[in-house]
């Protein structure tokens, strides 16, 4: 079903996905054949076929205005029981290398955006990538960035960096 499609069914009333859509379970199931980070039955959560799966979660976030910039600080840890280097982070628009080394349970406070004051509302998702630092197995996953308005309108910050969907394997 397209986009139109499900617009209709919601302007109509009616629920966009039932049981019987057959489409919506083929594409649900290749999602997680691409991205193999689902636990198969017997696995612990955060390992599949017997690897380890590193999660990285972003927490207190920190913004900092100098006339017509901002900068963003974000507290980036390690959940996993394995260290990891985190490579580089994308958001707004803007990549950043950071080369940031985290043992398990680790947290370290990053920049994780540096450019122009949010003029505009800076909805989407920010991009991780990163490895595990013993074996350089490579994963990426992505953030949901949410903001609000600077009172007076001045601006916008980023107010959380939440993580969305399954961690990718990047073989």
């Amino acid at each position: 079903m397209g986009f139109f499609g499900a617009l209709g069914k919601v302007l109509s009333g009616k629920p966009v996905y039932s049981p019987q859509d057959q489409s919506v379970q083929q594409e649900g199931s290749q999602l997680m054949d691409d991205t193999q980070t689902a636990a198969q039955p017997g696995q612990q959560p955060g390992q599949v076929a017997g690897k380890v799966v590193p999660v990285i979660r972003f927490g207190r976030i920190e913004n900092q205005w100098d006339g017509p910039r901002l900068d963003v600080w974000a507290d980036a840890g390690n959940e996993s029981e394995v260290p990891v280097f985190i490579d580089w982070v994308t958001m707004l628009g803007a990549k950043r290398q950071l080369d940031l080394q985290l043992r398990p349970g680790q947290e370290r406070q990053v920049l994780v955006y540096s450019g122009p004051l949010l003029q505009n509302h800076p909805g989407g998702y920010a991009e991780v990538q990163y490895r595990t630092a013993e074996d350089r197995d490579y994963f990426m996953n992505y953030h949901e960035i949410r903001s609000e308005q600077e009172e007076g309108g001045l601006g916008w910050r980023i107010t959380e960096m939440i993580q969305r969907g399954p961690v990718k394997d990047m073989r």
